[in-house]
């Protein structure tokens, strides 16, 4: 008997195209990896329990994992985007521009919550785990950071997170949908204290035009500090804002807390400085 390999790929059904689809070393199985328009690459794609499409979501680089990425109402996609800790999930975290990673910041199905400067996500990890319904977004520019929040979220199990290494100005003018945001979360951001730096602080008019755009109406900033004048300037700016009202503001000076409510960097301001300076802000138009 001749066996077809090509008919056997473009027939998932038969017994040779089923054989490949459960093991996706042989190389049939591996063709249809490298071919996501092949009948037995398709049903992988929309199969992610089958062997092949398990290879491919453990396996980013494949051609199927790249269809999956591309196209986010795959089941491989749709497995991805509810699963980050997949290889195809975790490449989709670390790729703001990807399908996927866009696909799940515009998740209409829940409320919205963004750390700007997640640092190793430890807030991420208390937040999301108190408020499941929620999907948080923690953006960090740096790698090493970035990866320790994603880990941690994998420890813990958390499946409403995504990590996103980007620049947070840049990320969030162009990548959220206005009105999309229920609360915004900026803790201890680079005050920037020489003058000539000054422009480099986040807190400019730029940024605000950006919050005031992203948030729903009544939606929530809150902001923590560790230096008084750098309170100082971050309420007046919103403050003398037609956008936005203050909610409350205060001072926080025990170091002793549950290091589970507070930041790493909170825990050292409060024992070096003494003092941690809140603010919270409400978005006008509710």
């Amino acid at each position: 008997m001749i066996f077809d390999s090509q008919s056997a790929i473009r027939n998932p059904q038969s017994a040779i195209g089923k054989s490949a689809i459960r093991n996706p070393q042989s190389a049939i199985g591996k063709s249809a990896i490298h071919n996501p328009q092949s009948a037995i690459g398709k049903s992988a794609i929309h199969n992610p329990q089958s062997a092949i499409g398990k290879s491919a979501i453990r396996n980013p680089q494949s051609a199927i994992a790249k269809s999956a990425i591309r196209n986010p109402q795959s089941a491989i996609g749709e497995s991805a985007i509810h699963n980050p800790q997949s290889a195809i999930g975790e490449s989709a975290i670390h790729n703001p521009q990807s399908a996927i990673a866009k696909s799940a910041i515009r998740n209409p199905q829940s409320a919205i919550e963004i750390e700007v400067g997640c640092g190793n996500g430890r807030y991420l990890r208390r937040a999301a785990g108190e408020r499941p319904g929620h999907l948080f977004i923690g953006i960090e520019r740096s790698l090493s950071y970035a990866r320790k929040a994603h880990d941690r979220m994998v420890k813990y199990g958390l499946a409403n997170v995504r990590i996103v290494m980007a620049d947070a100005t840049r990320f969030l003018a162009e990548r959220i949908a206005p009105e999309s945001v229920h609360t915004l979360h900026v803790y201890f951001t680079d005050p920037w204290p020489k003058n000539r730096h000054a422009k480099r602080r986040l807190f400019q008019t730029p940024f605000l035009e950006t919050i005031h755009r992203i948030l729903r109406p009544g939606g929530q900033v809150f902001i923590k500090v560790d230096l008084y004048w750098y309170f100082e300037e971050i309420f007046c700016r919103f403050d003398q804002s037609p956008w936005f009202t203050v909610a409350a503001c205060g001072m926080e000076t025990d170091p002793d807390r549950d290091l589970c409510e507070i930041t790493g960097f909170e825990h050292k301001a409060l024992v070096k400085k003494g003092a941690v300076f809140t603010l919270a802000v409400r978005r006008c138009g509710d």
